[in-house]
C-alpha cells in the first residue's frame, strides 16, 4: 500500500531518479531533462506550448488510461489494431498461399490432418478460385490501386499446389484435376503478365517494369528454382534498383504504387531473402558478406527491428518483428548448406513442391509435386 509522503524520499541526479520508501519500496522515475527544448518552451510559453501526446493519427481510433490499482503505474490500452488501419478493409490474396502452405509443412512434419482443419482449407480453396482474377493490395498492404501483383498470384499459385500435395500424398480428398488446371492458368497468367522478357525479370505487377524484393520469394514456394534464369534475371535488376548502401528495400516508392508520401527505409527480412538467393544460387561470398552486414544492426539481446534508416543506420518500424528474425533462420539455414555445414540430419528450408525448370514455354506446364 503507498505510504505518507513523508515516509519517502528520493536518490537521483535529476535525470533518473529513485523513490525509496520506508519499508523498503523503490519506484524509479524518469524526469525530464530541464534543458530540453519542451521544457522550456513550458516554462516560458503559454499553456499551449512545450506539450505533446502520442495518439493514433486517425480520429477513430480510441484509447483508455487508467493507474493500476495501489500503485503509481498508469496504463493506456489502445482499440484493437483494426480500428482506423487500412489494411482491416483490404484483400490481399497472398494470404491464401500463406495459410496452404503453413498447414502443408505442418503435415509434413507428422502433425495430423483433422476433419476440421481441412474443411477450413477446402473452403479458403473455393474463396480463392472465386477471386483468381481480383486485384489486390499486395504483401506489404498497400493503400494505393488494387493491382494484379506477381507475388499474390505466385502465393495463390502455392495455395493450389499445396492443395495437389495434399491429395497426392497425404491421402486427403479434393478434385486433383481441376486444381491442377487452375495452377496451370495461374502459372500461364504469372508468365504471361508477371514476366517481362524485354527486361529478363519478373515485375511488381502487370502492366509495369518496376520490380519488388518480394519477387525472392518466389523459390521459397517452390514455383522455380533459385538458378532459373528468370530468377537471375529478377535478381539482378533487383539489386540494380533495391539495393542501396548493401541493404534492400521493398520497393521504389518513386514509382508512387503505394500511395504514400515520403521514402523508404531498408527492410531487414528482403535483405535476408536476398542472402538466401545469393546461398542458394552459388554466391556464397557475397550470402556471407550481406548475413554479416545485417547482423551488425542486432541490439545487444540479438534483436532486431523491421527496417533500418537509411541515413542514420539506426532500427526503426516494429521492434522486434519476427519477420525479420524468420528470414535470418532461413538465411543462415541457406548458408549452411551452401558450406556443407548444417547439422547431420538437418533439412535444408526449402518449398516441398517446385515446377520444372524446362517449364519455360507461354504456358507452363503444372508443376511436379513431390515430397522433399
Amino acid at each position: 500500500m503507498p505510504q505518507p509522503i513523508e515516509d519517502y524520499a528520493v536518490i537521483g541526479d535529476c535525470r533518473t531518479a529513485a523513490l525509496v520508501g520506508a519499508d523498503g519500496a523503490i519506484d524509479w522515475l524518469c524526469l525530464p531533462r530541464f534543458d530540453a527544448a519542451s521544457v522550456f518552451g513550458a516554462l516560458l510559453g503559454g499553456p499551449d506550448q512545450g506539450l505533446w501526446s502520442l495518439r493514433p493519427v486517425d480520429a477513430a481510433a480510441t484509447l483508455s488510461r487508467a493507474y493500476t490499482t495501489d500503485t503509481f503505474t498508469l496504463v493506456t490500452r489502445w482499440s484493437t489494431v483494426r480500428v482506423g488501419n487500412a489494411a482491416s478493409e483490404q484483400y490481399q490474396a497472398d494470404i491464401f498461399g500463406e495459410i496452404m502452405i503453413a498447414l502443408d509443412a505442418a503435415r509434413h512434419a507428422g502433425v495430423d490432418e483433422d476433419l476440421d482443419s481441412w474443411s477450413l482449407q477446402l473452403a479458403l480453396l473455393g474463396e480463392a478460385e472465386r477471386q483468381l482474377d481480383r486485384p489486390d493490395s499486395g504483401i506489404w498492404e498497400i493503400r494505393g490501386e488494387a493491382r494484379r501483383f506477381t507475388h499474390s498470384r505466385v502465393m495463390l499459385w502455392a495455395a493450389f499446389d499445396r492443395a495437389i500435395c495434399a491429395v497426392e500424398s497425404d491421402g486427403c480428398d479434393g478434385p486433383v484435376e481441376r486444381r491442377r488446371d487452375i495452377r496451370a492458368r495461374l502459372a500461364e497468367r504469372i508468365e504471361h503478365g508477371g514476366f517481362d522478357p524485354e527486361i529478363g525479370s519478373y515485375v511488381q505487377f502487370e502492366g509495369t517494369t518496376e520490380v519488388d524484393a518480394a519477387l525472392l520469394q518466389l523459390p521459397h514456394v517452390g514455383y522455380l528454382a533459385h538458378e532459373d534464369s528468370r530468377m537471375l534475371g529478377t535478381v539482378a535488376r533487383i539489386e540494380q534498383t533495391l539495393l542501396h548502401d548493401g541493404l534492400l528495400r521493398r520497393y521504389r516508392t518513386e514509382a508512387d504504387v503505394d500511395g504514400v508520401p515520403g521514402g523508404e527505409n531498408d527492410f531487414l527480412a528482403c535483405s535476408f531473402w536476398l542472402v538466401e538467393q545469393f546461398a542458394h544460387s552459388g554466391r556464397l561470398d557475397d550470402a556471407t558478406a550481406l548475413m554479416e552486414r545485417i547482423l551488425g544492426y542486432c541490439t545487444d539481446l540479438g534483436l532486431l527491428a523491421e527496417q533500418v534508416g537509411p541515413h542514420t543506420g539506426r532500427l526503426a518500424g516494429n521492434t522486434s518483428q519476427a519477420l525479420s528474425h524468420l528470414a535470418l533462420v532461413r538465411a543462415a539455414d541457406a548458408i549452411a548448406h551452401a558450406r556443407g555445414t548444417a547439422a547431420e540430419g538437418a533439412r535444408r528450408s526449402a518449398a516441398r513442391s517446385a515446377r520444372p525448370s524446362a517449364a519455360r514455354s507461354a504456358r507452363p506446364s503444372a508443376a511436379r509435386s513431390a515430397r522433399r
